[in-house]
């Protein structure tokens, strides 16, 4: 009887706090919740200090969330996991931010300000809550097999190669309603963010109890959700999540080495990247501060799904990245200034007036451009608070007819958010009319379908929603514009009182233009700007180019400002330009610009229109991991590699930011020439040059390089230049018997003994060899298999040749070739080359107790296990006489 009284006071008493108004009893809720965390470890009245909490909402000291988030004395244990629990997600979050902000700012540096490596805060090894929630998500993501193999597919021949692949590789992808969203469903990864703390346990959002066994492939989808479930709408959380991607690809630097080179081409390695763009991609509304990282990541993305980046991508990936390093730097790079004569006060010689036409159009598209862009950045503000009007997404996404039956034979020119957002982007709203123009048919469309008594509702919801839209929304929209107009013209017409300074600049500029087109004439054999190329031919069709795109304006090393409200979207925007689906793209992109451009029209990589753009992209991408490693506090935007210069001005405390890159003066011609060799080999072998002898060799000296930074970039073109080569139909038997060669001296120069670990090149040459089938010649095997095991050898002291890529990837080859049939390699054949990479992995390795035998025999799950799956598999195929033989060989019990 008393128990029932306690319970029935206890749900008065909660019921009485339900209907507190907080904005006037808040003081009296604060001193209700002192008063009752005494009571927190005694289950039965436990609950009304959750009611209260929940009450006070937002308004819970962060005093008090901390304590909920301590941990019992020398152990990992909470205090109060199980009461914990039993919050709702919303107080959760609550809490896990209270715990984050302890010791954490939201830029990912420490609370006191030290910026020592060794400290594992803001990392996937950190202590905090949150970081114990998202860990699984996250590494279910990074660690996913089909995700990894995806990744690690550097190189590809196709067009339509890289289309299929992409199709693989996201959590995210564009639904039929137009927007990104997770293609699969929440709830269902509680086999994979299950967190156990003894005592106290967190249960992860989306999990509930049992076992479960998740497809591999819906695995990324899944982690996904868990981490858009555990940040919600929280800004600190999400800022959080996105520190701990940045801390993870800092760690790629050795900060004991902070000279030593990080490659570029990493594949699986750098899915966080990855994980970092899907994040922006699906988050729903960011905050104001991640706009620019958000188009760029929508830029790229597009890019991605399309397999090519065009020139308008790189334009539109420019215009990010200035607004994303401009906004984050303290000074901007003041132009140069040329001392000039002064000028006589006589009136300048008259203009003809051809030219007079000519720069008023120049003017005009540059006003042009100007308004457009104005009307976008009106638009999408528009567009944010149209979506803050509609919270239950009724003109979201465009309507099927899955959705609303009959829809498009009753509308026939549909209409929504998303649409008009898309077209904002693009920039095509010439006029704020036309904005407006949309938005009316959208609204109208929704009164024109919903007919009737059942329609009455979302009838009247459109008329609210358009009237606060006309009222408010496009008032506010109105006065932007016609303000940013204004400001625009009170600029042009300060700079109207220089315009004579301005002259002598444009003269000189055009001088200097004249010149750089003299030079390039005589280069060429005098040839004129009208023979320039006109396509840009790429695998499957032609695409037609635009104007040049210019390379950025190179800065020196600058440091972040002071505002550590949010992490550093230089260091967020270099990492999305690192997402391995996207440096693939930049790769080819220069591959075939060299192939389709440069060699055809006999120009030179430093002319080309958009070569030095995208090294530029190339280089900010490489320099990604040094800029995460200090957190973003320092970045730079680096040169396109016309010239070499030194970086001893623009180091940090702790990694070198810039570094010697003059791979466009230097190193992109000697590819240029290589691939010119090759295909002169090609023509010689069977086609119009047959007449003529042999070229020479290829000299190792001439790919010995000073700067290990270009070495490492030159070195991936080079790798992906031979997959190319070996696709089916480029090259033939001859040819390649001359051609293989020359591309094996650069990669053994290039890579000084560093072969082993090139698992991205190693992946993407076994895929270009198995295309051959049956029809692969035997010389060309034998050639390949004797270049890789030449491959083995390794000059570094540390590194065990027995668990490496190339051993892995050399007995998948020699798997997948037996597979296809005596034709291509016969058994005994196997068995021959297998024994051979035994020995060679033997005598390449610096530890001799480090045998096969010893791999062989461990128990335990390593980094030789994958090695040894594939041993077995060809143990299989042979007759147990020959298996028990070759186990004797390699000396290896039979047992």
């Amino acid at each position: 009887m008393h128990k029932t009284i306690a319970d029935s006071l206890k749900s008065e008493l909660e019921n009485e706090i339900d209907k507190v108004d907080l904005s006037k009893n808040k003081d009296s809720m604060l001193e209700m919740l002192k008063s009752s965390f005494q009571f927190i470890n005694v289950p039965d009245l436990r609950q009304v200090f959750v009611t209260i909490l929940k009450k006070l909402g937002d308004e819970t000291p962060v005093e008090v969330l901390q304590v909920l988030a301590s941990k019992k004395k020398n152990s990992d244990v909470l205090k109060y996991g199980d009461l914990l629990n039993t919050f709702e997600i919303k107080m959760k979050r609550l809490v896990w931010e209270a715990d984050w902000d302890s010791s954490i700012r939201p830029d990912g540096m420490p609370m006191d300000g030290s910026t020592s490596s060794l400290s594992n805060a803001g990392t996937l090894k950190g202590d905090k809550i949150f970081v114990d929630v998202v860990r699984p998500s996250i590494e279910a993501y990074l660690h996913n097999e089909a995700l990894k193999k995806a990744a690690d597919l550097a190189y590809t021949g196709s067009i339509r190669e890289k289309v299929v692949d992409t199709l693989k590789r996201r959590a995210v992808d564009t639904d039929k309603s137009g927007g990104a969203a997770v293609t699969m469903g929440t709830g269902k990864l509680r086999a994979l963010t299950k967190l156990d703390r003894g005592e106290g346990t967190i249960t992860a959002p989306g999990q509930t109890g049992g076992d479960v066994t998740v497809d591999e492939q819906i695995v990324p989808g899944l982690a996904l959700n868990a981490l858009k479930e555990a940040m919600g709408p929280r800004p600190n959380l999400l800022a959080a999540v996105l520190n701990i991607l940045i801390s993870e690809h800092g760690k790629r630097v050795d900060q004991n080495h902070a000279d030593a080179i990080v490659r570029l081409v990493t594949g699986s390695s750098s899915l966080h990247c990855t994980l970092l763009s899907d994040i922006l991609l699906s988050y729903g509304q960011l905050p104001r501060q991640y706009e620019n990282v958000r188009l760029l990541a929508q830029t790229l993305d597009k890019c991605v799904r399309i397999g090519i980046i065009s020139d308008q991508a790189v334009s539109q990936i420019q215009d990010s990245l200035k607004s994303i390093f401009q906004a984050d730097q303290d000074t901007k790079e003041q132009p140069a200034v040329v001392k000039k004569a002064k000028a006589p006060e006589s009136k300048p010689a008259p203009v003809k007036k051809k030219n007079d036409v000519q720069d008023k159009v120049t003017k005009n598209e540059a006003e042009r451009q100007f308004e457009l862009k104005l009307l976008r950045k009106v638009i999408e503000s528009a567009v944010v608070a149209m979506k803050e009007c509609d919270p239950q997404g009724l003109f979201l996404n465009p309507v099927t007819d899955e959705i609303a039956p009959g829809y498009s034979r009753v509308i026939k020119n549909p209409m929504c958010i998303r649409t008009i957002e898309q077209k904002a982007v693009n920039l095509r709203y010439p006029t704020l009319g036309q904005y407006e123009l949309d938005v009316q048919l959208m609204f109208q469309n929704c009164i024109r379908y919903n007919i009737g008594n059942e329609g009455s509702w979302f009838r009247g919801e459109a008329k609210r929603q358009q009237k606060k839209w006309r009222d408010e929304i496009l008032s506010q929209g109105k006065e932007h514009y016609q303000k940013g107009m204004s400001n625009r013209k009170r600029q042009l017409d300060n700079a109207a009182s220089s315009s004579a300074e301005g002259l002598v600049n444009s003269l000189e500029e055009n001088k200097k233009k004249e010149i750089l087109e003299r030079q390039r004439q005589l280069l060429m054999g005098n040839q004129t700007s009208g023979d320039k190329r006109k396509h840009d031919e790429v695998a499957e069709g032609v695409v037609s180019r635009g104007k040049p795109v210019e390379p950025l304006s190179e800065s020196k090393a600058k440091k972040r400002k002071k505002d550590t409200s949010f992490p550093s979207m230089p260091a967020l925007a270099s990492m999305l330009l690192a997402d391995p689906f996207v440096v693939r793209l930049l790769f080819d992109k220069i591959l075939r610009a060299i192939k389709n451009d440069v060699m055809k029209n006999k120009s030179i990589p430093a002319d080309h229109g958009t070569i030095p753009s995208v090294l530029q992209l190339i280089h900010i991408a490489n320099l990604s991991s040094k800029v995460c490693a200090v957190k973003g506090k320092i970045f730079v935007v680096p040169d396109a590699g016309l010239v070499t210069k030194s970086s001893s001005d623009d180091d940090s405390e702790e990694v070198h930011i810039s570094e010697p890159f003059s791979i466009l003066r230097k190193q992109v011609p000697r590819l240029a020439t290589l691939l010119l060799m090759t295909d002169i080999d090609r023509r010689i072998a069977g086609g119009d040059l047959h007449v003529l002898a042999p070229l020479p060799e290829t000299n190792p000296t001439e790919w010995e390089l000073a700067s290990s930074s270009s070495q490492s970039l030159l070195l991936d073109l080079v790798e992906g230049a031979l997959v190319h080569l070996l696709q089916g139909g480029v090259s033939n038997e001859a040819a390649l018997l001359a051609q293989f060669p020359r591309f094996l001296v650069a990669i053994d120069t290039l890579s000084r003994g560093g072969m082993h670990n090139e698992r991205c090149f190693f992946v993407a040459l076994t895929q270009a060899i198995l295309r051959y089938k049956t029809k692969l010649p035997h010389s060309i095997r034998d050639m390949l298999l004797n270049a890789w095991l030449q491959w083995f050898k390794c000059n570094e002291e540390s590194v065990d040749i027995m668990t490496s890529a190339v051993h892995s990837c050399f007995i998948s080859l020699l798997n997948e070739w037996s597979s296809l049939g005596n034709l291509v390699l016969p058994v005994d054949t196997m068995v021959s080359w297998s024994e051979e990479a035994v020995k060679t992995c033997e005598s390449n390795s610096n530890d001799k107790s480090l045998t096969f035998a010893h791999h062989w025999n461990k128990d335990e799950e390593g980094s030789f296990s994958e090695i040894k799956v594939q041993y077995e598999r060809m143990l299989k195929v042979m007759p147990e006489d020959r298996a028990l033989r070759w186990k004797e060989a390699v000396g290896i019990s039979s047992e």
